[in-house]
């Protein structure tokens, strides 16, 4: 239930176009989940609709997946959905933050729900692997997103170790491109209040 959780980002190039991705093996998605991204509900009325006894999510402020939209307005999601006693769906959600006038964002809008109103007529997933990277956030770049991603990679090689040593719920994190692996190891225990941890860099 509490599985430590693996990621994987990655820049290429796909038919034509330059991308950014990140994946993880994390737990599949609910309908509030889905509608969380769609609606950028805050943490505030999210913790509100949420039962208090599921356990808390890695991010603390909600504004890390808007963050993202610096890389591109336009993000698709790819994920398998789960609700209780119903079989496990793979689902595409397009997120379209381009739009300026309300008439445009709310049909960016009606349009991202509408994958939820069809998940009942996507195929089943008979064989659900938990430990798959079956979530993915893709997002097209541009010159000036491929420049912001390129800044964000290189920090992420300062950032990672402290990220994986203070959230022991991310076990690995892997920059594909750069075939690149930093790892939590080892949390070693000194004392009542003083632990040590080991981060791994591999190749």
């Amino acid at each position: 239930e509490n599985q430590q959780v693996e990621i994987k980002v990655n820049i290429q190039n796909l038919n034509g176009k330059t991308t950014v991705s990140f994946s993880h093996n994390g737990k599949p998605f609910t309908v509030d989940n889905i509608m969380f991204l769609i609606k950028q509900v805050s943490t505030k009325e999210r913790n509100a609709a949420e039962n208090e006894e599921k356990p808390k999510t890695t991010g603390k402020f909600g504004t890390g997946f808007l963050t993202t939209h610096l890389l591109s307005e336009k993000v698709e999601v790819h994920g398998v959905i789960k609700e209780p006693n119903l079989d496990y769906r793979s689902f595409i959600l397009p997120l379209d933050r381009s739009g300026s006038k309300l008439e445009h964002i709310i049909e960016s809008v009606n349009q991202s729900t509408s994958v939820i109103d069809n998940l009942d007529s996507q195929p089943t997933i008979s064989d659900y692997n938990p430990n798959s990277f079956n979530t993915l956030f893709q997002y097209n770049l541009n010159e000036e997103g491929y420049n912001v991603a390129k800044i964000g990679i290189e920090d992420l090689h300062l950032s990672l170790p402290f990220t994986l040593a203070f959230l022991p719920s991310i076990k690995s994190v892997k920059i594909e491109h750069e075939n690149l692996v930093y790892e939590l190891s080892k949390i070693e225990e000194v004392s009542s209040s003083i632990s040590v941890t080991t981060i791994d860099k591999k190749s």
